[in-house]
């Protein structure tokens, strides 16, 4: 957990969360954590009580999500990106 809040490559997200629970581990309140870990205390409470059902890295990334459905046809998609990565003809 420490060299996850370390990281200098990994995301700002990812830091912050592992941040909030080393610092929940020391005794910190919400609002303690949230000031020097640089968000709100609804952040805090979320990552603490994520990671206290699961303790593990893993329950500190983002879930998954489904998002609308897509408006163009999957066949359609294909054939627009195939005609973009095309070269020009030359004009004669």
């Amino acid at each position: 957990m420490q060299r996850a809040s370390a990281m200098e490559r990994g995301s700002h997200r990812d830091v912050v969360r592992a941040r909030i629970v080393l610092l929940a581990e020391q005794g910190l309140t919400n609002p303690e954590i949230a000031a020097k870990a640089g968000c709100t205390e609804r952040n805090v409470y979320e990552w603490r009580t994520r990671f206290a059902l699961a303790p593990s890295l893993d329950s500190l990334k983002d879930r998954g999500r489904t998002g609308r459905p897509a408006r163009i046809p999957v066949d359609v998609r294909c054939g627009l990106v195939k005609l973009a990565c095309q070269r020009p003809d030359k004009e004669k």
